[in-house]
């Protein structure tokens, strides 16, 4: 999340100067007289908010001395009465009278900035650090109108620039760290983050973005602790539960209540562990997201399923699911991958395996949208896939496709290319026995599963199916970077954008190995 303290607020103050005037020699003094008081008298209405008599008294000013700063005054007082249209005209004729009037290219620069006219903004924003190289604010604002541009490596210049010249300014260096993350840049974005932190060691945004920069380059071992500050109130959180010194041998034979957190997808990949504090010989309850209970209940590791804030039964300790990692010192090497850890309904498995047994095809699961996340302009949450892209695979002879996508996005297979056939399932389908029940029910009777980035790659991943994952050009932590396989499922293979938003060459990867799949079957 890009920090905004910098100057949320923007405090644009009256330049209080007294420039010589150009009138006829003949009228000289009088008008120097006059000019001063006047000009007094608007700057001792401005000094008590009395915007609206200061700029009677300017205006009366400029008709003397049409000078810059005269004019950028009058713009400073349409400014504070939130006339911001007569602001920027007189403004633009501080510049007119005076294009290298630092004042006048700063304040339009905040003014566009606060328009969301980012371009306008830079524009003038460039000029404040050409006439003055040690402007902090100006290098900063660069960076966060770059940022909304989502043109990172920009962004990156300016809030390096501004950090180097200010390196105690905690805002400056995390945006730093942000503008790098944002681009995949984890290893780069390290130090900005260590620094933020030496900064101010409470900077919950700053700890977390550290955890999955270290988790992002494998280095599970100083990823883990700052992982805990993924909760949204770590210092609250911290005081309530005790349990980051636990080790494996303090839960042999304790009754464990882990809690369930994050998304669907976050909970199916780390469920992994809750059968390893089984096998610690303990009794195991789970407080889990209400869709995946239908699932836990075949989990033969799980003692018992309990809805979120419900009543437990006593306990001697309870854990957040994604800390386990943390209690077994996870490195990347040590991920448990006694895969599958989760299990379909074996009379809903026979009921489906019936129902596809008149197609003898090769069978590809597809999902192509993700949960719409808040984050829009963040490129860690660009995961979903157009479902026309993935229309190539029809070129694929003797294969079939089934539709696994739920509640979003589905209006997409109203407008398929034709040539591309997509079977679903109905309405019921997932409905009737519960959240993913005949979601896994199916994938156990399909040959692969070719998905973005949804909760469907891990509950692939954890029945033990081939999963082809599509991971956008900035992946998220847990994808690792630079490899195709991942440590997280054996049984998948990713398939990475080479430059952001371009699926279509991911898709012909797709097909690629898709043909070739088939060829040894």
């Amino acid at each position: 999340m890009l920090q905004t303290k910098i100057k949320k607020k923007y405090y644009l103050l009256v330049l209080l100067v007294f420039l010589p005037i150009q009138t006829k020699e003949n009228n000289k003094k009088n008008n120097l007289e006059t000019f001063k008081k006047i000009f007094d008298k608007a700057n001792d209405a401005f000094l008590q908010k009395n915007f609206e008599k200061a700029i009677v008294f300017y205006k009366e000013a400029v008709e003397i001395n049409k000078a810059a700063s005269v004019y950028f005054n009058i713009g400073m007082a349409y400014y504070n009465l939130k006339n911001v249209t007569q602001a920027i005209k007189y403004f633009d004729k501080a510049l007119e009278k005076n294009p290298n009037y630092y004042n006048a290219h700063h304040a339009l620069g905040l003014i566009y900035s606060q328009q969301k006219n980012y371009n306008a903004a830079i524009k003038h924003l460039k000029q404040t650090i050409r006439l003055n190289k040690k402007d902090v604010d100006s290098y900063a604002h660069l960076g966060a109108n770059f940022m909304a541009l989502k043109q990172y490596e920009q962004a990156e210049s300016y809030f390096k620039s501004a950090a180097t010249k200010s390196p105690q300014n905690k805002a400056l260096v995390y945006n730093t760290a942000y503008a790098l993350k944002l681009q995949g840049k984890y290893q780069e974005a390290i130090p900005y983050y260590l620094k933020t932190i030496e900064c101010d060691p409470e900077f919950e945004h700053a700890n977390l973005g550290l955890a999955k920069s270290y988790l992002a380059i494998g280095d599970f071992y100083h990823g883990w602790p700052y992982f805990e500050w993924r909760f949204l109130n770590y210092k609250e959180h911290k005081s309530r539960y005790n349990y980051r010194h636990l080790t494996p041998q303090d839960l042999v034979g304790k009754i464990i209540l882990l809690r369930a957190e994050w998304g669907l997808g976050d909970m199916i990949q780390f469920m992994r562990y809750i059968e390893l504090v089984k096998n610690l010989e303990t009794t195991v309850y789970v407080q889990m997201h209400r869709p995946l209970h239908p699932l836990c209940k075949l989990c033969p590791y799980i003692d018992k399923v309990l809805a979120q804030n419900s009543k437990c039964p006593p306990f001697h300790l309870q854990i957040p699911i994604m800390s386990l990692p943390l209690i077994f010192k996870t490195t990347r090497e040590t991920i448990p991958t006694n895969i599958p850890y989760l299990y379909a309904d074996k009379n809903l498995v026979q009921y489906w395996k019936e129902k596809l047994a008149h197609n003898k095809n090769f069978k590809v699961g597809i999902c192509w949208h993700a949960k719409p996340i808040f984050l829009e302009d963040n490129p860690l949450t660009k995961r979903s896939v157009p479902l026309k892209d993935f229309a190539v695979l029809a070129q694929v002879n003797n294969v079939s496709f089934y539709s696994l996508q739920k509640i979003y996005g589905l209006k997409e297979l109203e407008t398929i290319p034709k040539g591309f056939k997509v079977h679903t399932f109905g309405p019921d389908f997932d409905d009737s026995h519960g959240r993913f029940m005949d979601t896994s029910a199916v994938i156990q009777n399909l040959d692969l599963v070719v998905t973005a980035d949804t909760s469907i790659v891990h509950l692939a991943g954890a029945l033990g199916k081939p999963v082809w994952i599509l991971i956008p050009y900035v992946p998220e932590w847990r994808w690792l970077q630079n490899i195709d396989t991942t440590p997280w499922y054996p049984n998948a293979r990713l398939f990475r954008q080479s430059k952001p938003s371009d699926w279509t060459h991911v898709m012909l990867e797709v097909k690629k190995m898709l043909e070739k799949t088939i060829r040894k079957k």
